[in-house]
C-alpha cells in the first residue's frame, strides 16, 4: 500500500488463520506495521452488539405494538364516547321538545284564559258603570219629580256622586285596564261631567286638570268622590255674583304617596261655616285612608290631601 492505510491480509502464510491482519506504512520512514485481531473476539463482539441491537428493536417493536394498541383501545372508547354523547344529546333534544311543546301549550292556555278574565272584568265594568248610570238617572228623576227644593238638591248631589263612581268603572273599560286607574283620563272625564251638570261654560268659570300615576279601584274612588265633592262646592260657594272664575286640581302619585289638591279664586271660605255633606265626605274619606287634610283659607279656597299607597304594577294586560 502506498501512504498510510489499512490492508487485511488473507494469503500470508505465516498469518494465524484465528486473527485478522492489517499492514499499516508509517509515512515519510521506510516501515510498516504489522497489526492482528482476534477474530474470535470480533466474532464475540458482533454477537453482543447483535444481540443488544436485536433485543431492543424487539422491545422498541413491543412498545410500539402496546403503544398502537392503546391508542386503538382509546380511539374505539372515543368513538363508543361519541356515539353515547350523540345519542343523549338527541335524547336531551327530544325531552327539551317534548317540554318546550308542553309549556307551549301551557302558555297559551293562561294567554287564553288571561284573555278571557281581561273580557270578563271590562264586561263587569262596564255593567257596573251603566247600572250606577242607571240609579243615578232614577234618583235624577226624583229629584225632578219632587216640588221641595231641599229634597231636589240633595237627590242631585247623591246622583252626582253616583255618577262619579260610575265613571272608574268608565275609565277601567276604556283602558282595558283590570284594577289600576290612570288619574289623567279618569279626572279628566269626571271634570267634564261636572262642567255639564254645572253649566261651567255658561258661568264663565275654567276647570284646569293636572294628573299623572295610577291609583288601585278603591283609591281611585276616594279620589274621585273627594274632587266631585270640592269642585261641587266651588260651583255652588265660590263664584256668587261672578260670571267668571278658575278651579285647579292637581293629582300625583310618585313614590308610593299620593298628592291631590283642589283649589279656586273665589270668595273663600265665610268665617265659622259649618260643615256641610260634603266636606264631610272629605273628612271620612281621609280618615279611612289615613290622610293627611288641610283646608285652605280665602281669599281663594281649597283643599289638599295627602295619603300613602302601595307601589303597584300596572293591570293592562
Amino acid at each position: 500500500m502506498k501512504n498510510a492505510g489499512v490492508e487485511p491480509v488473507s494469503n500470508d502464510q505465516n498469518a494465524n488463520p484465528e486473527r485478522l491482519w492489517s499492514i499499516i506504512r508509517i509515512a515519510d520512514y521506510p516501515l510498516f506495521l504489522r497489526i492482528g485481531t482476534d477474530i474470535g473476539s470480533v466474532r464475540q463482539l458482533w454477537l453482543t452488539d447483535g444481540i443488544q441491537y436485536g433485543v431492543g428493536s424487539v422491545i422498541a417493536a413491543l412498545a410500539l405494538a402496546v403503544l398502537g394498541g392503546i391508542a386503538i383501545f382509546y380511539a374505539r372508547r372515543d368513538e363508543r364516547s361519541f356515539l353515547n354523547l350523540r345519542v343523549a344529546n338527541e335524547m336531551l333534544e327530544h325531552r327539551v321538545g317534548e317540554r318546550t311543546a308542553s309549556l307551549t301549550e301551557k302558555s297559551n292556555a293562561l294567554e287564553s284564559a288571561l284573555n278571557e278574565r281581561t273580557i270578563l272584568f271590562q264586561e263587569i265594568h262596564h255593567r257596573i258603570k251603566n247600572s250606577l248610570q242607571a240609579i243615578a238617572s232614577l234618583v235624577r228623576l226624583s229629584a225632578n219629580g219632587n216640588t221641595d227644593p231641599a229634597v231636589q238638591a240633595v237627590l242631585d248631589e247623591i246622583a252626582r256622586r253616583i255618577r262619579a263612581i260610575g265613571q272608574v268603572h268608565q275609565t277601567l273599560y276604556e283602558q282595558n285596564a283590570l284594577e289600576l286607574v290612570d288619574l289623567k283620563s279618569y279626572l279628566s272625564s269626571l271634570i267634564n261631567s261636572e262642567r255639564e251638570v254645572f253649566g261651567a261654560k255658561d258661568r264663565g268659570i275654567k276647570i284646569g286638570v293636572e294628573a299623572e300615576g295610577e291609583l288601585q279601584l278603591d283609591m281611585a274612588v276616594s279620589v274621585g268622590l273627594i274632587v266631585s265633592e270640592a269642585v261641587g262646592n266651588s260651583f255652588k260657594y265660590a263664584f256668587e255674583g261672578r260670571q267668571d272664575g278658575d278651579i285647579s286640581i292637581e293629582a300625583r302619585v310618585k313614590n308610593g304617596h299620593c298628592h291631590l289638591a283642589v283649589t279656586d279664586n273665589g270668595i273663600g271660605f265665610p268665617a265659622n261655616v259649618k260643615d256641610g255633606t260634603g266636606m264631610m265626605i272629605i273628612k271620612t274619606i281621609a280618615r279611612q285612608r289615613n290622610a293627611t287634610f288641610h283646608r285652605l283659607e280665602g281669599p281663594g279656597a281649597g283643599i289638599t290631601f295627602d295619603f300613602d299607597v302601595a307601589p303597584q304594577a300596572s293591570s293592562t294586560p
